[in-house]
């Protein structure tokens, strides 16, 4: 790596010249930055004359073409081939894991594509647990202030805990190809709706291919 302000050769990681004394973090957080950025999706295209047909994470991309830098990940799919680049999700011990991709796959060799509906259901179990303990006690009730208070005892648990279930709740949306895969949380990228959308355009320009 070399010091922009002199020219000096200085080592991989350092945080200041050792000739002139300038700061070199901001401009190495910068060098990153560009490296991970593309100015134009052609960067990326392998042949000019693919058809871009439906885009994921358009908000994604669209940031990053501004400069704006990369804050989750795009796919772009054309009538030859699937693109991928950021951050997406990858399976270990059951769990998903954050990972950076940048893929290219030609549209022949997607296999299968995927929706993961993943959450925590002890919370959904718990919830109903609270509500079967409230509704038992019930009839030892005997005044409506008695229903009333263990009423404020219990809601706090069955609405925590079914809240919580909801928040927690994602829906994976994976695109499986020969040597691996690309998954994604569906909410942050339009939603499940938007990326079923984008399933179907996949699907049918494989079907073109044929």
């Amino acid at each position: 790596m070399f010091c922009p302000n002199c020219g000096n050769n200085v080592e991989d990681g350092a945080t200041k010249c050792s000739n002139c004394g300038k700061e070199l973090y901001s401009s190495i957080n910068s060098q990153k930055q560009a490296d991970n950025n593309i100015s134009d999706i052609s960067e990326i295209i392998v042949d000019s004359r693919e058809q871009s047909i439906a885009v994921l994470g358009s908000g994604y991309l669209s940031n990053m073409l501004r400069g704006g830098g990369l804050k989750k990940g795009f796919g772009i799919l054309t009538d030859k081939r699937f693109y991928f680049k950021g951050k997406c999700f990858t399976k270990s011990a059951g769990h998903h894991k954050v990972v950076k991709e940048e893929c290219t796959v030609d549209l022949e060799n997607i296999t299968a594509t995927v929706f993961t509906y993943a959450g925590r259901f002890w919370l959904l179990l718990l919830s109903i647990i609270s509500f079967v303990c409230w509704f038992a006690i019930i009839p030892t009730l005997y005044s409506f202030e008695q229903i009333f208070v263990s009423m404020l005892c219990f809601s706090p648990f069955i609405l925590g805990f079914l809240i919580a279930y909801i928040l927690t709740k994602k829906t994976f949306y994976e695109v499986y190809f020969e040597g691996g895969s690309i998954c994604i949380d569906s909410s942050k990228y339009g939603g499940v709706k938007e990326v079923r959308n984008f399933n179907k355009v996949l699907h049918q320009a494989k079907d073109r291919l044929k």
